[in-house]
């Protein structure tokens, strides 16, 4: 078994009725980085370089199956465009994250601490 994070860029055409979402092109892509810990501890470090999928495993199994309160997650994710910005940083807020708790912004970068 594996534990980790993912992080990553989709798309859905807004008249697509059902939550599918897509992985954008390689060209699409932006720069990210990621670092993953287990009880404070850290487990992997992504390096910052563009990615649509970015993603972080290592051996091992959560102590309750379904509780991930174990793992964190830091995340640096620099988009495209303040439009791509302003869109990503929204669907963050309507998910219930809240600025400068569970992430901050500087200038194109969105830091998310999760």
């Amino acid at each position: 078994m594996f534990i980790g994070h993912e992080i990553g860029i989709y798309n859905k055409p807004k008249d697509r009725g059902a939550e599918h979402y897509d992985a954008v092109s390689d060209e699409e892509a932006i720069y990210m980085s990621m670092t993953g810990y287990r009880d404070g501890v850290e487990l992997y470090t992504r390096d910052y370089g563009k990615y649509w999928w970015c993603t972080g495993f290592v051996p091992g199994k959560l102590d309750k199956f379904s509780d991930r309160s174990e793992l964190s997650l830091k995340a640096r994710m620099t988009m495209k465009d303040s439009e791509m910005l302003l869109g990503f940083t929204n669907a963050l807020k309507e998910n219930g994250m809240v600025m400068g708790e569970d992430f901050v912004v500087k200038g194109l970068d969105v830091y998310v601490e999760w």
